[in-house]
């Protein structure tokens, strides 16, 4: 069965956090993103905005999209605040291994129950409690989703990240590989 998701938190508000953000407000669910520096966070989003406006004087988006997408986007300086009603969390932070896993345990805590993790890095489901939530979920330009299950993602972990991954307007793909996350 499909999880329904309605809160997406993203974790890192650098250049790709900010647009995977961005691109979660625009297809309609509300959108906690957290970093480490709130500078960080604003820039990038001063800078999708204004990519954002283009789309819009070209009449390839709304400004009443552009307005309501970013009335979805809260910036919480907080990782519990930020993840603890959140039914899909992404993790698109730095690439240190040891940071992610710390990040992941603390995430695993505040996260309700069925919250369902995503992550682009291998070797981090062992970090949680519940394994088989997590899951492979890889941004290719914004417009491609490859999501894959580790050893011990479940059915539904993959199907609900499918689902989601085509909310976002983006083609999502799943792979018969299994990488370990």
């Amino acid at each position: 069965m499909v999880q329904s998701i309605r809160k997406v938190a993203v974790i890192g508000g650098g250049a790709t956090g900010s647009q995977i953000a961005a691109v979660c407000a625009l297809a309609g669910f509300d959108v906690n993103i957290h970093d480490r520096h709130e500078e960080t966070f604003s820039k990038n989003m001063e800078e999708i905005s204004q990519h954002l406006q283009r789309k819009v004087e070209k009449g390839k988006l709304s400004w009443q999209d552009l307005e309501d997408s970013f009335a979805r986007l809260f910036f919480e300086p907080e990782l519990e605040s930020a993840v603890n009603e959140s039914d899909f969390v992404i993790e698109a932070e730095i690439k240190d291994r040891s940071i992610k896993r710390d990040m992941f345990k603390s995430i695993d805590q505040y996260a309700p129950a069925h919250a369902i993790f995503a992550t682009y890095s291998s070797s981090i489901a062992d970090a949680t409690e519940r394994p088989a939530q997590v899951c492979h979920f890889h941004f290719f330009n914004l417009e491609l989703i490859d999501v894959v299950k580790g050893p011990h993602t479940s059915d539904e972990t993959a199907e609900t990240a499918m689902d989601f991954g085509k909310k976002l307007n983006a083609w999502t793909q799943s792979g018969d590989r299994i990488l370990h996350v």
